[in-house]
């Protein structure tokens, strides 16, 4: 087995550049990508989180036209109540 000679030039630039490029690449790694993923991960939480909201609105949605008439109902019968009753004591 042969031993590597690090002093042989033409082991020397290529040894210093691919230690060069994996330096490059672990910064990529820990300064660019990792913080991506991070905020990636954090919008998708959100986004389920919005749509589970939007379902809900949804599921709820078709009972608001039976509150509103409920509403107006009442008020309709609140009106009539108040001009059988006088407003002052």
């Amino acid at each position: 087995m042969k031993k590597i000679n690090l002093k042989d030039p033409k082991l020397k630039w290529p040894v210093l550049i691919s230690v060069i490029g994996l330096g490059i690449i672990a910064l990529w790694y820990y300064y660019a990508y990792t913080p991506t993923m991070i905020k990636i991960t954090e919008l998708q939480k959100k986004t389920t989180m919005k749509q589970d909201t939007l379902r809900t609105i949804q599921a709820l949605k078709p009972q608001l036209n039976k509150l509103r008439e409920e509403l107006h109902v009442a008020e309709l019968r609140l009106d009539s109540l108040k001009s059988i009753f006088p407003d002052q004591k």
